[in-house]
């Protein structure tokens, strides 16, 4: 599967040389595919690193996509509890949707829980919150996805202790 494809311009593909397994940018058309030199990625034969640090790389990507996507869940989430009115108030005004929203701002913060942001921006909206017509329901979509794109958080944890040992 290739995540944003309808979006690439190249992918990244291994492939076996002379010199072994071997990283390659390759455009999206795979007809009769003949690679100039330029488009090898790192050292011949040494794809595993090169794909590692474009994982490396990619996992950064997703992170930076996911606060971006929180601050905007958050933004939208407070400004409908602002214009939504229950019982002749703003539901904003209720002390229990402040304290969840207070939350959702203090894990925003940590930057460690997208979905726990996107699940109480959902819930906050509603029915509303999943449907097409808001953009609240594709945020979370994602969020929810890219929470496990390149591992799960116990995978990064680890990989990082093995990473820091030396």
């Amino acid at each position: 599967m290739a995540v944003g494809a309808p979006l690439a311009t190249h992918l990244l593909v291994t492939a076996r040389t002379a010199g072994g397994l071997s990283l390659f940018a390759v455009d999206l058309v795979f007809d009769a595919v003949r690679l100039p030199a330029d488009a090898l990625l790192g050292d011949e034969g040494r794809a595993w690193p090169s794909l590692e640090r474009a994982c490396d790389e990619g996992a950064a990507a997703v992170c930076a996509e996911a606060v971006g996507a929180m601050r905007k869940v958050l933004a939208d989430t407070v400004e409908h509890c602002k214009q939504r009115h229950q019982f002749g108030q703003p539901i904003g005004s209720f002390q229990v949707l402040q304290h969840r929203m207070v939350d959702m701002h203090i894990e925003l913060e940590q930057a460690v829980a997208a979905r726990f942001i996107g699940q109480n921006a959902v819930q906050l909206h509603g029915g509303m919150g999943m449907t097409e017509e808001l953009a609240i329901g594709h945020y979370f979509k994602r969020l929810a996805a890219v929470q496990y794109e390149f591992g799960s958080t116990d995978y990064h944890v680890a990989r990082y202790a093995e990473l820091t040992r030396a």
